[in-house]
């Protein structure tokens, strides 16, 4: 197939992807009461919705705590550095596409600490696998002691189910492209030798940093994260009135951090709401009034996070110039933190 057919296609599929998105949400959106949404986000108590931001910042300062023990096992770099550049990835996180502040992240601590960008990728990688897996564990030990219901409303599970379809239809395309992209980087001799030997050096790193003695050091943060996270949530909805215990929070903060798997709008909006809106309503909770509250946590926790990100990545932009690292090393970076770059030789597969 020639190259302008095949982005015919593409454009194509991506064109009918939106179009079943857009959709989908006009069809959830018949079925919500929007004054009824209006008037829950209005009466929504102000020191709960500060107490729940609190809650979140404080989530993010143990995951700085995660990284920072991450990053001593290869420099000593000062805990508040460490504290900005969580900040500011979790900005970007929230301003664009995919992963993008995982990039940053990586890109910011090696000009901060000096770390080459391997080993800066590595720790990032590694803190996201620790709070994953702090998170596995913390819902199965929460599912022991509940009763997960799923959502049954036929309504939203047809939404879900479509907004499910055009997720994997739009990471399998980005996908395919990101394959064809490093296929041409490996016939390229030069280039290959600089991809391989960078991922060499970033699993190098990572088997390095990882020991059982930083996973004890990691764990307690780990806990205090999901702990922050499902209070946060809990706070929102109760500080808006809306009927759902603490089980059912914490239902809504599984479905919704299973939409962040790929994060297909920037900070997902959109999919954040319809997930925390079918968790919620599963559990009883009114459509309107839980797709209100799915909108207050994003807001609660996002603004003023971007705010705060902005404000201490100033100082970080106009620090040291970045260290001479390889050329395709922001490349790499962005596209292994972001989990979107696959065809990956078998010794550099490791993602997030």
């Amino acid at each position: 197939m020639s190259p302008i057919h095949g982005g015919n296609r593409n454009h194509a599929v991506t064109t009918i992807v939106w179009v079943v998105l857009i959709a989908a949400g006009f069809a959830y959106a018949r079925q919500v009461e929007w004054w009824t949404m209006l008037a829950v986000a209005r009466q929504a108590a102000p020191a709960g919705l500060a107490l729940a931001f609190a809650l979140h910042a404080l989530a993010l300062v143990a995951k700085a705590g995660i990284w920072w023990i991450c990053l001593r096992a290869l420099a000593t770099p000062a805990f508040r550095t460490v504290l900005r550049i969580t900040f500011v990835g979790a900005a970007l996180n929230s301003l664009a596409v995919a992963n993008s502040g995982e990039a940053g992240r990586v890109l910011l601590i090696s000009r901060a600490s000096g770390i080459r960008t391997p080993g800066a990728l590595a720790t990032v990688v590694l803190e996201h696998l620790i709070r994953t897996g702090g998170f596995v564990i913390f819902i199965a030990a929460a599912a022991l002691l509940t009763r997960v219901s799923l959502p049954h409303d036929r309504a939203t599970l047809a939404v879900l189910a479509a907004v499910a379809v055009a997720i994997v239809l739009l990471g399998g395309r980005r996908g395919r492209a990101r394959r064809r992209r490093f296929i041409a980087w490996r016939r390229a001799p030069r280039v290959a030798r600089v991809v391989r030997a960078f991922l060499l050096r970033t699993v190098a790193s990572g088997r390095r940093i990882l020991t059982p003695e930083l996973l004890a050091l990691t764990a307690p943060f780990t806990l205090v994260v999901w702990m922050c996270e499902l209070g946060s949530y809990h706070l929102v909805a109760r500080a808006a009135q809306l009927p759902l215990s603490l089980t059912g929070s914490l239902i809504a903060l599984l479905s919704v951090n299973l939409g962040f798997v790929l994060r297909a709008t920037p900070a997902n909006i959109g999919v954040f709401e319809l997930s925390y809106a079918a968790a919620a309503v599963a559990q009883g909770a009114p459509a309107g009034a839980a797709l209100a509250v799915g909108m207050l946590i994003h807001l609660v926790q996002d603004v003023p996070t971007i705010v705060l990100g902005l404000v201490l990545g100033r100082p970080l932009l106009r620090s040291a110039p970045e260290p001479i690292t390889p050329v395709l090393a922001p490349v790499i970076a962005t596209a292994v933190a972001s989990g979107e770059l696959p065809g990956l030789p078998s010794n550099g597969g490791t993602t997030p």
